[in-house]
């Protein structure tokens, strides 16, 4: 009778032992399903609310008219070279002149160290540095004039 008490005690432990790890692992997967569920919510609420730049002054570039709306991507560079995500070829505006940066919840502007400089709301931006750029801002780039807008 002791062997098969034994044998019970025994066999009931490594039974107890294997529903905690089964419980763990139940725990483990409902969590990482959570997460996962939120790293998707904060994606999709990461995204930028159609950021566009409206042409209010096309300067030199006869390619793009005043109330044009140009797209902007999460990041978007702008530019005189044929690389840059927009081309702008207004005569002042630098081959890799500026870079809009969506950071989550505004939009960035950094001067790239263009030489006759990037311009929000009359102020001229430190090359180089991120800036916020808040919707309805005027931004200059040569002689290129827009506004952000959504």
């Amino acid at each position: 009778m002791d062997f098969l008490w034994n044998a019970l005690l025994f066999s009931g432990k490594w039974l107890f032992i294997g529903l905690i790890y089964a419980m763990l692992l139940v725990v483990l997967l409902a969590v990482r399903r959570e997460m996962q569920g939120h790293l998707t919510g904060a994606t999709s609420s990461a995204a930028p609310l159609k950021g566009r730049l409206k042409v209010i002054n096309s300067g030199s570039d006869s390619r793009i008219r005043p109330g044009a709306r140009l797209n902007l991507s999460t990041e978007t560079s702008l530019g005189a070279d044929p690389a840059n995500d927009l081309v702008l070829t207004d005569q002042f505006i630098s081959a890799q002149h500026a870079r809009f940066r969506w950071d989550g919840a505004q939009w960035q502007l950094r001067d790239l160290g263009s030489t006759n400089g990037t311009f929000v709301n009359q102020r001229r931006l430190t090359p180089q540095q991120e800036q916020p750029v808040p919707l309805g801002a005027t931004v200059m780039l040569g002689d290129m004039t827009f506004e952000l807008t959504e």
